[in-house]
């Protein structure tokens, strides 16, 4: 055995216990979902509650607590006519979830290898006053497609070590609004991916929510809501912004620009190779999410070994991946106990009600279909105020409102009204995770980022939202 042989199988040898569940969690999904047999997601599910019982430690309560909602709901639904259905149904989208998570988390550690994404980052937040806001709220847009809340976490950070007080003369007052201004800029965008993202877990989960939606026939429409969403938070930045103050001197990133284009080259080359897949092996646009994503992930690390003039290349990225990706698999502990959960329940929540009386239940409310989607975007974003994860919400809305076919009121519809209030809930919610882990990289209360910092502008993007949807969706009868 050569010494890179030795290497690898060193690392290998070296995995977390949880790591390894979790590709076996893995492997047996891709059965599953490849072959259409299910007894794979039933035996992957041992291994799915082995992955738990490694990180129940690093797990937040709430996912504790959905964990033993499915539980509960699981044995219930086995005791019921058609339990076996419901569970198979169920632990399918239950396992097809943390594979998503895991092998997005493989892309991760492609990009994480590279430097464009620290250079994008840093020119940025190096932007002139008059194209920060954009520039940041676009920019956490792709941060987020590509890396996730990693990507927030990230460009946050810069923005937080770039805004001193030298940087502003002297002036806490222009550090304070500079500080509000380009955290919120980049919370704004990275919220807005639920919207369209096809690499992002919240809009694949309304998808797999709505049988027979293509990500073709949302996604586009998606795209121009997370634009609109963006600009009206530009509108808002302009009418805010204080008076006077000096302007910060700029410093210029070398191959900065490049950077940001390679980052958006990126996200559209993921996007046309998940495409290609898709209608090249017939598959399901999530089903082909599964074969681009970690072959992607792959090619991407090995261009940077190749660039690098790394000996082996190959195993070289075959090293970054284990070592930055699947070694990396029991961080993702409450990403993937809630994703889980929230695939679960919503699956067999909708199932155990009997479909005639979730029809009836849903007709006797009196609103025209344009009132309703409006109703289901304001119900997600309240969600989000109490406490309630707007996951676990958005998938049962989702499930249970198209599986009763409404009159009037299309899946696409149905999609992006959830899709704006859960966009609104993120920005907005002093419990969403995003919105605290924003507020504690700038030392700042959760409930003054979600509410003096975007109370405004949530209440402004929910009520434009509900005005598109009040005004577009009887024209499309």
């Amino acid at each position: 055995m050569s010494n890179d042989d030795t290497a690898t199988w060193s690392r290998l040898k070296a995995l977390p216990r949880a790591s390894l569940f979790l590709v076996a969690v893995i492997a047996l999904a891709f059965v599953d979902v490849f072959t259409g047999w299910r007894p794979a997601a039933f035996i992957a599910l041992p291994f799915l509650i082995a992955y738990f019982a490694c990180v129940w430690s690093r797990m937040i309560l709430n996912a504790k607590i959905l964990l033993a909602g499915c539980a509960a709901i699981g044995i219930f639904a086995a005791l019921q006519p058609g339990g076996i259905a419901i569970l198979g149904a169920g632990a399918s989208r239950m396992v097809y979830l943390p594979t998503f998570i895991a092998l997005l988390g493989l892309l991760r550690a492609a990009a994480s290898a590279s430097t464009l994404i620290a250079l994008a980052g840093r020119h940025l937040v190096n932007q002139p006053p008059s194209r920060r806001y954009l520039s940041l709220s676009f920019g956490a847009h792709f941060f987020g497609v590509l890396l996730n809340i990693g990507g927030l976490a990230l460009l946050v950070e810069m923005v937080r070590d770039a805004n001193t007080l030298k940087a502003a003369g002297g002036n806490e007052r222009i550090v304070a609004w500079r500080e509000r201004r380009m955290t919120a800029a980049a919370l704004r965008g990275f919220s807005a991916i639920v919207f369209w993202s096809p690499l992002g877990v919240s809009f694949n989960l309304l998808l797999v929510s709505v049988p027979g939606l293509t990500w073709a026939e949302a996604g586009p429409l998606g795209i121009l809501g997370a634009t609109a969403f963006i600009l009206l938070g530009w509108i808002f930045d302009q009418v805010q912004k204080p008076k006077g103050f000096q302007r910060q001197e700029r410093q210029r990133i070398a191959g900065g620009m490049l950077a940001v284009a390679a980052l958006i080259g990126h996200v559209a080359a993921i996007s046309v190779a998940t495409g290609f897949v898709e209608r090249e092996l017939d598959l399901s646009f999530q089903t082909a999410l599964l074969v681009a994503v970690p072959v992607y992930a792959f090619l991407w690390a090995l261009g940077i070994s190749m660039a690098s003039a790394r000996p082996a290349p190959v195993k070289a990225s075959a090293a970054i991946l284990i070592d930055k990706g699947v070694a990396a698999f029991p961080g993702y502990a409450n990403e993937i106990a809630v994703f889980a959960a929230s695939g679960f329940l919503g699956a067999a929540l909708v199932a155990l009600v009997p479909q005639d009386a979730m029809r009836a239940f849903f007709h006797t409310i009196p609103l025209p279909p344009a009132l309703f989607a409006c109703g289901l975007c304001l119900s997600v974003a309240a969600m989000g105020q109490i406490g309630l994860n707007p996951m676990i919400g958005a998938t049962i809305l989702a499930s249970a409102v198209a599986s009763v076919d409404m009159p009037g009121l299309s899946k696409t519809a149905i999609v992006l009204a959830i899709a704006a209030g859960w966009t609104c809930s993120v920005i907005s919610s002093p419990f969403n995770s995003s919105l605290v882990m924003t507020a504690s990289l700038v030392n700042r209360r959760p409930g003054e980022v979600a509410y003096k910092w975007n109370g405004l502008f949530t209440l402004a993007a929910l009520f434009l939202s509900c005005l598109v949807l009040a005004l577009t969706l009887p024209l499309a009868r």
